[in-house]
C-alpha cells in the first residue's frame, strides 16, 4: 500500500494490514489442506474409472437384454444361420475386392456417345462395369439387373 493512502487513514492502515496479514495466513493453511488432499485425489480417479468401466459392462449388459426382449430369444440354430450368411457375405465382397481392376484401366468409350470421355471417367466406367458384374449387385445400375 502507498505512504500517501496509508498515512491519510486514521488508523494509519493498520487495520488493512492486519486484514491482509490474517488473509494470507488463511489461504496458506487452505493450500497445506490441498496439498494434503491431492494423495486422495489419486484414490478417487482410481474409483471413478473403476465405475466408469463397470457402467460400460452394464451397458453392454442392457443393450443384450433389451434386444433379446425386442427380438425375443434367438435360438442357436437362429444365430449360426445369421453369423455364417454375414461371414459368406463379407467373404465373397473380400474375394470380389481381388478382381477389382486397377486405378488406371479405363474402358473404352461406349457406341452412341457425341462426345470421347476424359480419361477419369472411362476409368470410372471400368469400375461400374467391373462392380455390376459382382454378387450382389450393387452401385447405379444394380437395381437394372433382376
Amino acid at each position: 500500500m502507498s505512504l500517501k493512502v496509508r498515512n491519510s487513514l486514521p488508523d494509519k492502515g493498520a487495520r488493512i494490514i492486519t486484514t491482509m496479514l490474517s488473509t494470507q495466513k488463511q489461504i496458506d493453511e487452505l493450500q497445506k489442506q490441498i496439498a494434503s488432499l491431492k494423495a486422495n485425489e489419486v484414490e478417487v480417479e482410481k474409483e471413478i474409472k473403476r465405475s466408469e468401466e463397470q457402467e460400460g459392462q452394464d451397458f453392454n449388459n442392457e443393450i443384450e437384454r433389451i434386444t433379446r426382449n425386442l427380438v425375443g430369444r434367438i435360438e442357436k440354430n437362429r444365430l449360426v444361420e445369421v453369423r455364417q450368411l454375414t461371414y459368406n457375405v463379407i467373404f465373397n465382397l473380400h474375394e470380389a475386392w481381388k478382381t477389382c481392376p486397377k486405378e488406371t484401366e479405363e474402358t473404352a468409350d461406349p457406341n452412341g456417345l457425341r462426345v470421347a470421355l476424359m480419361p477419369h471417367q472411362r476409368q470410372a466406367l471400368t469400375w461400374f462395369l467391373w462392380r455390376e458384374k459382382q454378387n450382389p449387385k450393387g452401385g447405379i445400375l444394380g437395381m437394372f439387373h433382376l
